[in-house]
């Protein structure tokens, strides 16, 4: 599970990334703003589903590639343990890596708690106005700005066309991009491109607000005039401005410069292969059909090689925990950390992932008849749709999952039934 977090989380950062690089080196510079407000609302969304999403294989094969496998309590044994489950937790990179995710949220919770605690100590000394159907805190801000559906004003007088500009945020809805963009940074607090993506959207919501601004009769002089007096007050106020600063600087930029020709805007076109290619890129490979369709018995070597030791054979046994009897479908093969592990047979690999309290499973099948499973292990050097060789080495031994020593789980199902693999093995090995 927390493999296929981790892995989520990354697949979402590289699509947030090509959707904002994409932004910041064509479509940055263009006057449609509204098109690029709905560019980054879309992108950051895809960003977050498309990972959920691949794209549909074709696989020849006359037997599907058994569930059993991967589920546990689906009519498999659990794997051999002999202390009690709590203490078989063994923290490994991925578990330090959740904490570290957590911990960041947290942290950015924090700090998003504490600037919604100012708003509401701002908005409970202020008094509450209507502007053009708006409601209108006037307080103790230095700077005016927008928070849901509401506009909070620094005492004073106040150019109309700047209560203009705050209002036109909440008519137009701006407060919704910014919740999704606020939930996005809290759930990929980690990614560096992250603030400026938020600082783009925001961008778009001030050139649509002033946009909004000039085309309801204010002229850009005026405009100008009411931005600069801005500026002045809000740096005689505060020595914190910079960023407000450099924000008007490209609004005034953005006001004055010559509108982008209707043609630019087959260059929000190139988004769409950009990301159907990370699609492709991320959708699991196609499984070639098998290497060869047969009903002769398979002939297996032993997937591990250094000396081990046989803790658990195939058959009913009285479970050590749940102190039933049920059935072990496999074997439990006693080695020391970091054994290699190697494939019982050539094949191709089916599954090769962390599965709950399989822990690092592989899976390759062999024919449309035979496949084999191999849990617990300490690392994966193979990858789905991997064709390996018997005798290659496909892991280490390892005590991921629910295990209480290192050892390795070894499967045989024939037919989508288990069978026990030693009966199957070369002799010799």
């Amino acid at each position: 599970m927390m493999t296929a977090l981790l892995v989520y989380l990354l697949k979402t950062s590289l699509y947030l990334a090509a959707v904002y690089i994409q932004y910041a080196l064509i479509l940055r510079r263009t006057t449609f703003f509204t098109v690029n407000r709905i560019y980054l609302v879309f992108g950051l969304l895809s960003s977050f589903l498309l990972p959920l999403c691949s794209l549909p294989t074709s696989v020849t094969s006359s037997l599907p590639v058994s569930t059993l496998l991967f589920e546990p309590g689906a009519g498999i044994a659990t794997p051999s343990v002999e202390v009690p489950v709590a203490t078989q937790f063994v923290p490994d990179w991925q578990t330090f890596a959740l904490i570290a995710y957590l911990a960041g949220i947290a942290i950015r919770t924090g700090m998003l708690a504490r600037g919604l605690r100012q708003i509401i100590a701002l908005h409970r000394a202020g008094t509450e106005q209507m502007v053009h159907g708006i409601r209108c805190i006037t307080t103790h801000t230095q700077a005016p700005f927008t928070f849901f559906n509401r506009v909070y004003l620094p005492a004073g007088t106040l150019a109309p066309e700047i209560v203009d500009h705050e209002t036109a945020h909440v008519s137009q809805q701006h407060w919704i991009d910014l919740l999704m963009v606020e939930v996005s940074a809290l759930l990929l607090w980690f990614h560096p491109l992250m603030p400026l993506y938020r600082r783009a959207v925001k961008q778009q919501h001030e050139y649509l607000a002033d946009r909004f601004v000039i085309d309801h009769g204010t002229s850009i002089a005026s405009y100008l005039h009411a931005l600069r007096h801005q500026i002045e007050h809000t740096i005689s106020l505060s020595l914190t401005s910079e960023f407000y600063f450099q924000s008007i600087q490209k609004r005034i930029h953005m006001l004055t410069t010559r509108r982008t020709s209707a043609a630019m805007i087959l260059a929000y076109t190139m988004a769409i292969p950009a990301l159907a290619f990370m699609l492709m890129a991320f959708s699991p490979r196609p499984i070639p059909p098998s290497f060869q369709i047969t009903d002769a018995a398979i002939v297996l070597t032993s997937p591990i090689k250094q000396p081990y030791q046989m803790e658990s054979g195939f058959g009913e046994r009285m479970h050590p925990v749940l102190h039933v009897r049920r059935m072990h479908t496999g074997i439990d093969l006693i080695a020391s950390e970091g054994t290699p592990v190697l494939a019982a047979q050539s094949g191709v690999v089916v599954k090769a992932q962390y599965a709950d309290a399989w822990g690092n499973l592989i899976v390759i099948r062999h024919d449309d008849i035979y496949q084999t499973s191999y849990s617990h292990l300490k690392s994966m050097n193979v990858k789905q749709g991997d064709k390996v060789l018997q005798g290659q080495e496909i892991g280490l031994v390892g005590n991921t999952g629910l295990s209480s020593k290192f050892h390795l789980h070894f499967e045989l199902h024939e037919r989508n039934k288990a069978v026990d693999p030693v009966g199957y093995w070369e002799v010799g090995r």
